[in-house]
């Protein structure tokens, strides 16, 4: 079973090149998008570098959070697997603060067991647990976060408030929300690829949509004839309760929740915050 992962990063290259170091078993690939607000040249050092299995972006994009920024950095990074022309079983998106809690043997058993099920979690909006209408109001106005900044951003929706100035969602399509990160088969992928184009009605629309990383692909898929293949999991540890940052910067004190955890990947680790916990993970997956 081959994979590829999909690595968005913006900062710590020495976590990147660890996580690569641990999930390559030489069978699997890897595609690097680094943000183009940040100097590259620190990530792409000679000793990250596996011949034919590790591609960066040269379509790099300056990410915003919370804009349609983040949307485009994943598509140029599913846009570069398929030129290659590399065909996989599955491919995970990570980020560069991600880290594996199982060895490259027991991810691969898990998704041989399971081929053919794609793992995102997703929910219908509105979604009780998120502000704003259920989350409503990330679609109901026209963000330009992109464009203008958050603080801008914001302004301007206020303003289209005021006015009742709202937005017609696309017919034909629900709208859902869920985590940024999955695993999907390499076939739900490339119907992304070939779907999630401009000109494309829910890619379009999401273009001014609030955190849109956490409501494209779920609603793209959900509406697809992929749903019966969806499985609600995106098999991520991810602890948005404790703080004191949301989601939580891992530290060491959290190892044994991670060691007993069935998830496959957690984040976020922050090796200026705590490199203790990653070392110690490693050190647990090796064995």
């Amino acid at each position: 079973m081959k994979f590829a992962y999909l690595i968005l990063c913006h900062k710590n290259p020495s976590q990147l090149a660890d996580l690569i170091d641990t999930l390559q078993d030489g069978s699997n690939y890897f595609f690097v998008h680094v943000d183009n607000k940040v100097d590259i040249v620190p990530f792409v050092k000679k000793k990250y570098f596996i011949p034919d299995r590790v591609f960066f972006c040269n379509e790099r994009v300056k990410v915003s959070w919370g804009g349609f920024s983040q949307i485009e950095a994943t598509m140029s990074l599913i846009k570069l697997l398929v030129k290659t022309g590399i065909k996989v079983d599955y491919v995970h998106l990570l980020s560069g603060q991600d880290f594996p809690l199982k060895n490259n043997s027991v991810i691969k058993d898990f998704f041989e067991r399971h081929n053919g099920l794609n793992f995102i979690n997703y929910f219908p909006m509105p979604y009780q647990n998120w502000s704003g209408n259920g989350g409503m109001d990330r679609l109901t106005y026209k963000w330009l976060i992109d464009e203008s900044g958050y603080e801008r951003a914001c302004f301007l929706v206020e303003a289209q408030k005021q006015r009742g100035m709202t937005r017609v969602y696309p017919s034909g399509f629900d709208p859902y929300g869920g985590s940024q990160w999955w695993s999907l088969t390499d076939d739900c992928v490339r119907f992304i690829e070939q779907n999630c184009v401009s000109g494309a009605p829910l890619y379009d629309f999401y273009r001014n949509t609030y955190i849109p990383d956490e409501m494209f692909f779920q609603t793209v898929l959900v509406n697809s004839f992929f749903k019966k293949s969806l499985c609600n999991n995106n098999l991520r540890y991810i602890d948005w309760e404790k703080g004191p940052e949301y989601p939580r910067v891992l530290r060491f004190d959290d190892f044994p929740l991670l060691v007993s955890s069935l998830c496959l990947y957690a984040r976020k680790f922050d090796d200026t915050i705590d490199m203790e916990v990653r070392t110690a993970l490693k050190n647990k997956i090796l064995i």
